[in-house]
């Protein structure tokens, strides 16, 4: 589990694994946007966690915590609400596919900006 080191809780996107499985079905370039570094996948995700906390902070106490969820064998996870996670993966993909892309394909980029609308 990825830790931000902002909140001493886990990223808003989940894992590192969490966003490239979400890249992956985006088959941007041949897949190659789930290829990329998961250092630098942090790094998206850091931007991704301070631009949703910068949207959500005149209404919620930030950061956003983690409830427990119990799985089937009756264990407890931490986890966010479901939207806020598919946000903040689609956020972090968007980010990365401008970045990633800036000098390659118009339509790359421009479909990088939509996801971070």
């Amino acid at each position: 589990m990825d830790i931000n080191p902002e909140t001493n809780q886990q990223y808003y996107a989940g894992d590192v694994d969490d966003v490239l499985v979400f890249c992956k079905s985006l088959n941007v370039d041949k897949g190659r946007l789930a290829t990329i570094k998961p250092v630098n996948v942090i790094s998206y995700m850091q931007r991704a966690e301070g631009i949703i906390n910068g949207y959500l902070t005149e209404s919620y106490f930030l950061p956003i915590k983690p409830y427990n969820q119990v799985d089937v064998n009756g264990n407890p996870h931490l986890v966010f609400p479901q939207r806020l996670r598919v946000l903040a993966q689609e956020l972090t993909a968007g980010l990365m596919m401008i970045s990633e892309f800036q000098s390659q394909d118009q339509n790359t980029n421009e479909a990088g900006t939509k996801l971070v609308e």
